[in-house]
Formats: structure tokens, C-alpha cells, sequence
């Protein structure tokens, strides 16, 4: 295959990358997102500098959507956050969890709330909070390396602010990531199908690759970008 050629197709997998979730629109540009749950009804934007770190959650609900971070990847013990939208005012609290029942209130609030709404996708909740907010009874450190992220949603409002209800089996889950490694942008707009992501360098004579096929499937809201490779 020509050079041009394969220089043409990881210009069609960046352009590719780059138009990700179709439908969805971030409040602003962030350097990392990630689809966290197999249908791809909760999609996690972020990005982080020297002592905070920005989400920003799009979820297919117009109920509550619970958002955390888990030593152990359980829905508890974990430091949570809690947000809807109701009659266009956010209600949002940060929490941390102690068994299988509602979050508790942390008595000092570290998870700020940017922006919340809901629009044709869902829910849409920005937050901010220091990567080390110095509570560590009721929040966990975010450092370099691993850390399971666990996140749950329902598809009602909770009647009052203390009255949540359980979102179910369905609703919830756990995913593992690197939220301050560089390695995190391999997965900026893949599903979690864990289909292999690599990054190839066409411009380098010693990448002995003989077909790329690009395959693209389009649904509602996601574009799913397949690379299958063969090499000699």
C-alpha cells in the first residue's frame, strides 16, 4: 500500500476520533473522555492541571446520576457525588458511602459544582475538586496510577434531597482508570467493546505494516471506529 495511502487513513482515524460522541457536546474542550458504560449512556469528560481536576458527566437519564471514586472498585466505602436536575435548578452534594444504602452528606463539601442541565441526550453534571483535598475520611487522594471510578444513575429525581432512590442493578458499574496518565487519550473515543486501541507511526520506515482496513459503524448517538491490521 502507498505511503499517501496509509497517511490518508490515519488522517480518516484522527477526523474520526475527533467527531467521537456525535450528539454529544462537551461545555467546553477537555483532553480526556471515555464512554464508561457498554451502552453508552454515561459519557465522562475531564481534565486535570497541577492541583484540580474538572469532569464533566453526559448521561441518557433525566433523573439523578451518581458519580465516585473507589479503592477497591465496590460502591462503598467510596467518596461520591450526587447531582440532578429539577425544574432547571442542580441539586448537587458531595458524599462518600459507609454501606448498601443512600451516600452520607461529607460535612466538609470538596466537590464543586460548575454547570448542570438536561438536554436531548440527558443529564449533563461539571464538577471540580483538588487532586488532594486533605479529607481523608470522607475523600480519596487522585494520584498518578489506577483508580477504579464507579458510577450509578436513575431515571427519576429523588422526591427530596435525602430520599434517593436505588438505581438498581442495571444502573450502576466500575471502571479502572488512569485519570493523570498521558495513556488515558487512547481512550478518548473507543467503546468498551476491549477491542486493542494502538497508535501507529506511518512515518516511520521501520513500522513493517502491510493492510490497514478502517472500519466505521455509526449508531444514534457514538461512532464506533474499528482498525484491524496484518502484519508482515
Amino acid at each position: 500500500m502507498a505511503r499517501q495511502q496509509m497517511i490518508s487513513l490515519a488522517i480518516i482515524s484522527y477526523l474520526a476520533m475527533a467527531w467521537g460522541y456525535a450528539g454529544v457536546k462537551p461545555t467546553e474542550p477537555f483532553n480526556y473522555s471515555i464512554e464508561v458504560d457498554p451502552n453508552g449512556d454515561f459519557l465522562l469528560f475531564w481534565k486535570f492541571n497541577d492541583t484540580h481536576i474538572t469532569f464533566e458527566v453526559h448521561v441518557k437519564t433525566y433523573g439523578y446520576v451518581g458519580f465516585g471514586l473507589s479503592e477497591n472498585g465496590n460502591m462503598y466505602p467510596a467518596d461520591v457525588v450526587v447531582g440532578w436536575v429539577k425544574d432547571g435548578v442542580t441539586h448537587f452534594k458531595d458524599c462518600h458511602t459507609t454501606a448498601h444504602a443512600s451516600p452520607v452528606v461529607d460535612i466538609h463539601q470538596d466537590w464543586f459544582l460548575l454547570h448542570g442541565e438536561e438536554n436531548d441526550f440527558g443529564t449533563v453534571l461539571k464538577f471540580v475538586r483538588k487532586l488532594d483535598t486533605c479529607d481523608k475520611n470522607e475523600d480519596e487522594k487522585i494520584q498518578d496510577g489506577t483508580i477504579r471510578m464507579i458510577y450509578s444513575y436513575h431515571p427519576n429525581d429523588p422526591v427530596t434531597d435525602d430520599s434517593l432512590i436505588y438505581h438498581g442493578p442495571d444502573h450502576r458499574g466500575t471502571k479502572s482508570l488512569s485519570l493523570l496518565s498521558m495513556s488515558s487519550a487512547a481512550s478518548v473515543t473507543w467503546s468498551t467493546d476491549n477491542h486493542d486501541v494502538r497508535l501507529y507511526d506511518f512515518l516511520n520506515e521501520n513500522v513493517r505494516l502491510l493492510y490497514v482496513v478502517l472500519y466505521i459503524r455509526v449508531t444514534e448517538q457514538l461512532v464506533y471506529l474499528y482498525v484491524f491490521t496484518i502484519f508482515m
